[in-house]
């Protein structure tokens, strides 16, 4: 609740940057398989795409996976727009936002997990000189004559 409280601002305009990002990709998705502003509004993609994110509010599959496509998918075919490109556009967002971080994840899991050992090594060799470091300082304290 601190960090809300401190960092609200930066955290609703980072949300909002990120939902208008994905609205972003699927207008652009939409526009260069060919569903022209004619066909499908921005205002009725914005629709859809808020519908979307409503529908996965309750994650239901993990990432909405599934969902997403289905009620994009509906919506934006009963706002005009034609079967097989809507359903192209859908699948080419849904590949943009879901598929390729999944990607960029695994990516950085492997550098992540290579990194491990040299990680461990290190943290070994620093508890050892940090034993070595105590035990010369208990030597210290035991070769001290006493007055």
């Amino acid at each position: 609740i601190d960090l809300l409280g401190r960092r609200w601002v930066w955290l609703t305009a980072a949300t909002l940057v990120s939902h208008l990002s994905l609205y972003l990709v699927l207008l652009l998705s939409l526009r260069h398989v060919g569903v022209s502003d004619a066909e499908v509004g921005w205002a009725a993609v914005l629709a859809a795409f808020s519908f979307a994110r409503l529908a996965t509010a309750l994650p239901i599959t993990p990432g909405g996976l599934g969902v997403v496509e289905l009620v994009l998918t509906a919506s934006l075919v009963s706002a005009g727009g034609p079967r097989a490109p809507v359903v192209a556009a859908v699948l080419i967002y849904r590949i943009l936002t879901y598929v390729v971080p999944i990607g960029f994840g695994l990516l950085a899991y492997l550098k992540w997990a290579r990194g491990m050992e040299a990680r461990r090594v290190r943290a070994e060799e620093r508890r050892g000189e940090y034993e070595r470091r105590r035990e010369v300082a208990a030597r210290a304290r035991v070769e001290e004559p006493t007055p």
